[in-house]
């Protein structure tokens, strides 16, 4: 895999992020170098393109892990029983308000923060490495990828040059904005929302890129993190019946989990078996996209599938550094 074109990909997931922060902070210390550096395209959506985001611009990985593990609280306050008037407050902004049950400006807040420099906002033609970060255009209702400068031949000799000034934050914000969690996310004149409606699981993204940029599929290399997943089941008195009390917000986590999963289905069809590797954990229970409390779980996640998968991930993919041209013809 050390000669073919390597793609990092990373599911979105909310709070989950920390089980692929973790993962990818014990492969680092063991190979003592930044991630960025053994791959060509970095593809996250939602909280993975936080991620992507951070690692593309040279962020210690356990930097990453820290702002899940210390602002998770901040981003997903949770509200104790007898909190009933925050409870209404939720139900208002969902209903009648900006659309996110959660005040976005926490996430903002640290966002903006995590992405600046003695407070200068880091911008796209900053990252060290190709980056794709899906979305949604909910002004035109067009799926969006924001990428990083680069050139491809396919279509002959097209260049991506439209979001090299747009600001990383902004970016993360906008992959970020899931439907009922957080408000939408404006840049310029257009609102976005979070890319996992359409490619939660982005490796489909990165594949089609690599191949924009001339590389054969036997010539594409796929390290795609998942951020945990468990077995949906609705009891039939439910499944019958799926009203907007019984949803609950499980709709927006169903549409992200059965992506995920289509996406995997459609890539082992794509790459041949030894260019292809999917690290998942699976649960017994779901942990929902905002549950800060189980924080310990995530945690155990990540460092039961190092263990597992360390060896071989360092094997194929940590051997030698990446490519580092955009495209077959040097561009």
């Amino acid at each position: 895999m050390n000669n073919t074109f390597k793609v990092l990909s990373i599911d979105g997931g909310g709070i989950r992020g920390l089980i692929p922060a973790v993962f990818l902070e014990e492969i680092e210390k063991t190979v003592k170098k930044p991630i960025w550096e053994y791959f060509d395209l970095i593809c996250g959506t939602s909280t993975g393109g936080i991620i992507a985001l951070a690692v593309a611009v040279g962020k210690p990985v356990s930097e990453i892990r820290e702002l899940y593990e210390k602002k998770g609280s901040e981003i997903f306050p949770p509200i104790k029983n007898w909190e009933l008037h925050k409870k209404i407050t939720r139900l208002l902004r969902v209903f009648c308000g900006e659309g996110g049950r959660y005040c976005v400006s926490p996430l903002t807040r640290i966002l903006e923060k995590t992405f600046s420099v003695e407070d200068k906002p880091l911008r796209m033609k900053d990252a060290k490495t190709l980056l794709c970060i899906p979305s949604i255009d909910i002004a035109t209702g067009k799926v969006v990828v924001f990428k990083t400068p680069h050139k491809v031949v396919h279509p002959a000799n097209e260049s991506f040059f439209n979001d090299a000034e747009k600001e990383i934050w902004k970016v993360a914000r906008a992959t970020t904005a899931a439907p009922f969690f957080f408000a939408s996310a404006g840049i310029n004149a257009s609102y976005y929302i979070d890319g996992g409606l359409w490619a939660n699981n982005p490796s489909l993204v990165g594949i089609v890129e690599a191949r924009r940029c001339g590389y054969e599929l036997n010539e594409i290399s796929l390290l795609s993190l998942g951020t945990g997943n468990s077995i949906l089941q609705v009891p039939s008195s439910k499944a019958k019946r799926m009203n907007v009390l019984n949803w609950q917000l499980g709709i927006i986590e169903l549409a992200f989990e059965v992506q995920s999963q289509a996406v995997e289905n459609q890539v082992c069809q794509l790459l041949m078996p030894e260019n292809n590797m999917r690290i998942q954990y699976t649960f017994n229970k779901n942990i929902g996209l905002d549950d800060v409390r189980r924080l310990d779980d995530l945690i155990v996640a990540g460092n039961s599938l190092c263990r597992e998968h360390r060896e071989k991930v360092v094997e194929e993919f940590f051997q030698a550094p990446a490519k580092r041209e955009c495209s077959k013809n040097g561009g």
